[in-house]
């Protein structure tokens, strides 16, 4: 089956929203060019990373607009909001830092990677921790919020009010989506 045309638009929309923030972020920071990849990859990842989280919620629009499994769909955006976190920690490390600081930023990125870290695991290990794996992998909400909170305290961009609004608009779709999916489930069981 081939991606319907609501697919489509759900799709257009992810893009729209990428576009929104790279453009919004492109014309309110002037920076090198390193500095606006590492930037642009931070704020691309989340909005992704977003998106992989709350389709959770949509599982059955999402595998009949897309005609492929929930969780192909699901692991397609968060592998590649994860590559996006990834360029982004890694330029940062390899190009920018100027070391290794205990400032709120970093705190909130390593809270954040540890979270991702363990809901990665239990995603990988869910076979053999049938009964814990779930609980273990909502902590990708949890790392959301984490990097969210890493971009407010440590990023540029979120200096812009219309950035600023944009992920904070998105952390309380973030909450309400998992509140929403967790009603669901305890409906369905």
């Amino acid at each position: 089956m081939k991606i319907t045309k609501k697919g489509w638009a759900f799709l257009s929309i992810v893009f729209l929203h990428l576009l929104a923030v790279i453009l919004i972020a492109l014309i309110s920071e002037s920076t090198s060019v390193p500095r606006t990849i590492v930037r642009v990859m931070g704020l691309s990842a989340l909005i992704v990373m977003f998106y992989a989280a709350t389709i959770a919620l949509f599982l059955k629009s999402i595998i009949k607009n897309f005609g492929k499994s929930f969780i192909k769909i699901h692991h397609a955006f968060a592998l590649s909001g994860f590559i996006l976190l990834a360029i982004h920690g890694i330029l940062y490390a390899t190009v920018l830092s100027t070391g290794l600081s205990l400032e709120l930023w970093i705190a909130f990125s390593l809270s954040a990677d540890i979270c991702a870290i363990l809901a990665i695991t239990a995603a990988i290990k869910r076979k053999n921790w049938a009964k814990i794996w779930r609980y273990i992998h909502m902590l990708v909400y949890l790392m959301l919020f984490f990097a969210t909170l890493h971009g407010i305290f440590g990023g540029t961009d979120f200096r812009s009010p219309a950035i600023l609004v944009i992920y904070i608009t998105m952390l309380i779709a973030l909450a309400f989506s998992f509140i929403l999916k967790r009603k669901q489930m305890s409906n369905t069981k």
